[in-house]
């Protein structure tokens, strides 16, 4: 018995001093902590006594908003990294495509040889969305994140080269991301004035009771609510998240050249952490953005205890791991990169302000076995309470403690320091979630420091087992994205919605189809359907109404509000101007961006209906003739009513080129974005881009007017002319 006594005394002798130097650990780092937040604070209070905020950065707002679509539009590329990805990388490309308030930008989706599954869900939604493009990596996956981006900028400049343009911004985001629909209009501002542009990320908000995925929520709101933000505003270097990080060319072109034609380094788990750092050595302008876009809808939805400016920030939504085994994964990748092969690739630089961060970013290596083990040691000392506390004859064991100076010192400041890192990471936490998380962010702090601790672990047990730093291998994180509804509909899918459909119909167009008709236009060319029933099951699809003769009505009054310019770029003419309510007709669905653009444009509300096959086509071409030789009435544009299936035939040179493959039609999409009120002809634009020739334009013009000379056939007539054709 007086062995055990000896032994048990000998265990909380030493725990005191095991809990002394944790104790001056933790209270060295506290320090940093509230030198970090007492920077944030200062911060806030220098902005609000100058003009700081408003000259740094734009806060889009109802009174404001409009400065920022002013902004010509910069192309703008968006890279998106998908090793395994199926049933995530489709819905995020849809919805981006969908909700971006923006039209000049390209994705580029870059995939491996053997990823066909994913490869497969790519190739579909490229065909609902010409500005979406699978790009094939050259080696098999999975290499890494860099390698992919790598990859993937040279099939932007491949594009570049067919499109004759030079992308401005070059966007990271990965597979799972929701991208807020202003975005882009933001980039597009700042990207005068920086190289590195980052935006916030908020993992999306889950059950309560997930306090894994809860704890992403908690750390994040309080690293870009807080730490990024005093990061940038003292050292002026940004790091980067991985998503919502936006680079200029001249940032891009910077990089590609220090690493002799490898943009990002392939070396690292965490090569977006690491471009940050060169770019600001390179002398590149970095910026933190948090800017905040007011809506009727997030108003709505404001949270109890939430700020409604931070609920509405630009950000990167996203679901995190909800397991302790893919969230230890995921964070492994990132101390790998950050702590370890950080220093090797990065070490220190001439900079006492950048070192500083670099410090705060590899103490993780340190702090989270500290905060690991400081738990075990309450955990201990919490058993020795209980124990004086049911047994009060027993050994007095925490009177070591309690009696001796220096551990109440300790206790006391770190006791203070507690009290602060709750304090913060409960108040950045309610302002974009609300009260509640505000709460939970508490005892996920526990549950976070176990994760942290595990990650620590096990990405040092990779580094010692690897030959070196830079060969750990990377560890791909399982994604998940929130259901999306599609209101793109490809036209096949369409057809089949016809009363009278047979598969026939679909393989007679396969075999038969006059070159530059779409399926539509065959189908009404051969008698199978009209006009009228193309635009009416068009619209039910869509939700439209339909174009009907009651609505046609265009006057010199309403073709000038339009403009020739918007017509022929966005494939729509006017047929009514009723209180401020512009009716246009179109052959296809008129995307929301579509409508907001041609809103701004002219000032008016738009409202859209479907018109029949041929018709719009037709209306450009007489308007762009009468244009040119100045003939009409001054009030009336058309003389006559035409019958929907007299237009059938007519297509218009941009929908040629693409049926026919003479041009891609994101390579068309893209030079249209540059048609004028100045210059209306998109066969010149081509033409002096030198995209297509002289000799190709006019051949395409003679087989279009060869196509105007069809007529609707009988049963009868379609039977011999195939006969004839075969």
């Amino acid at each position: 018995m007086p062995d055990l006594v000896v032994l048990v005394a000998t265990y909380f002798y030493s725990l005191k001093w095991v809990f002394i130097g944790l104790a001056f650990c933790m209270l060295f780092f506290g320090l940093d902590d509230i030198f970090v937040d007492a920077s944030y604070w200062l911060l806030k209070i220098k902005t609000r006594l100058s003009k700081y905020s408003n000259e740094s950065r734009p806060t889009i707002v109802p009174n404001n908003k409009e400065s920022l679509y002013r902004k010509t539009e910069k192309p703008i590329a968006i890279m998106v990294p998908a090793w395994r990805e199926i049933g995530v990388v489709a819905p995020m490309a849809k919805l981006l495509v969908e909700t971006l308030d923006y039209e000049n930008y390209q994705i580029f989706v870059g995939t491996y040889p053997n990823d066909l599954e994913t490869q497969g869900e790519v190739d579909d939604v490229c065909k609902l969305y010409p500005n979406i493009h699978k790009v094939v990596c050259a080696r098999p996956g999975p290499t890494s994140k860099a390698d992919c981006l790598n990859n993937i900028l040279i099939a932007i400049g491949q594009f570049e080269s067919a499109a004759k343009i030079q992308f401005q911004g070059y966007i990271l985001h990965d597979a799972e991301d929701v991208v807020s629909s202003y975005e882009l209009l933001m980039y597009n501002y700042m990207l005068d004035t920086h190289g590195f542009i980052q935006i916030p990320v908020y993992p999306f908000g889950r059950e309560w009771h997930k306090f894994t995925a809860g704890h992403y929520a908690d750390e994040f709101s309080e690293l870009h609510g807080k730490d990024v933000v005093v990061r940038g505003w003292i050292s002026g270097q940004v790091p980067s998240a991985g998503v919502g990080t936006c680079f200029s060319r001249d940032a891009i072109l910077t990089l590609r050249k220090l690493n002799e034609g490898e943009t990002f380094n392939t070396h690292s788990l965490t090569e977006d952490y690491d471009i940050g750092f060169r770019l600001k050595l390179l002398g590149i302008k970095e910026i933190f953005v948090r800017s905040e876009v007011l809506t009727e809808e997030t108003k709505r939805e404001k949270k109890f205890g939430s700020n409604t400016q931070d609920q509405s920030v630009i950000c990167v939504r996203e679901f995190f791991p909800d397991t302790l085994k893919t969230a230890v994964r995921q964070k492994t990748r990132w101390i790998v990169g950050i702590v370890f092969q950080g220093y090797k690739s990065l070490g220190w630089t001439k900079s006492f302000r950048m070192n500083y961060f670099l410090w705060r970013d590899r103490r993780g290596g340190i702090t989270n076995l500290l905060g690991f083990s400081a738990i075990l040691v309450v955990l201990n000392l919490s058993f020795l309470f209980l124990y004086e506390y049911f047994v009060p004859n027993g050994y007095r064991f925490l009177a070591d403690f309690s009696e001796d100076s220096v551990v109440r010192f300790l206790i006391f400041c770190n006791m203070t320091f507690l009290v602060s890192r709750i304090f913060h990471r409960m108040y950045f936490v309610s302002r974009y979630y609300g009260l509640l998380e505000g709460l939970l962010s508490l005892p996920r702090m526990v549950w976070g420091n176990v994760i942290n601790f595990w990650a620590c672990i096990r990405a040092i047990r990779q580094v010692l087992s690897a030959n070196s730093v830079s060969a750990v291998p990377w560890d791909k994180t399982t994604h998940h994205f929130p259901e999306v509804k599609s209101t793109r509909i490809e036209d096949l899918d369409v057809v089949k919605e016809f009363e009278n459909f047979t598969e026939d119909w679909l393989t007679s167009w396969q075999q038969h189809c006059p070159e530059g008709f779409d399926v539509y236009q065959y189908l009404i060319y051969t008698g199978r359907v009209s006009g009228e029933d193309v635009a009416t099951l068009k619209a039910e699809v869509s939700g439209l109404g339909v174009l009907t003769k009651s609505l046609w009505h265009i006057d010199r009054k309403i073709t000038d509000v339009l403009g020739l310019h918007l017509a022929m770029k966005y494939s729509v003419i006017p047929v009514g101007l009723n209180d401020g309510i512009l009716m246009i007709a179109s052959e296809e669905r008129v995307s929301p961006i579509a409508k907001a653009a041609i809103s701004r444009a002219t000032g008016l509300q738009v409202q859209c209906v479907v018109a029949p096959p041929g018709f719009v086509a037709m209306a450009i071409d007489l308007w762009n003739t009468e244009e040119a030789s100045k003939v009409g009435s001054e009030e009336s544009f058309f003389t006559e009513i035409p019958e929907w299936n007299e237009c059938f035939n007519r297509v218009l040179l941009k929908d040629f080129l693409v049926r026919t493959k003479k041009v891609h039609p994101a390579v068309l999409s893209q030079v249209c974005l540059e048609l004028g009120k100045d210059d209306c002809s998109l066969g010149r634009l081509l033409v002096e881009k030198g995209i297509i020739t002289e000799s190709d334009l006019s051949l395409c013009e003679r087989e279009i007017n060869m196509l105007r000379g069809l007529r609707i056939r009988s049963d009868i007539e379609e039977l011999e002319a195939m006969v004839r054709e075969v």
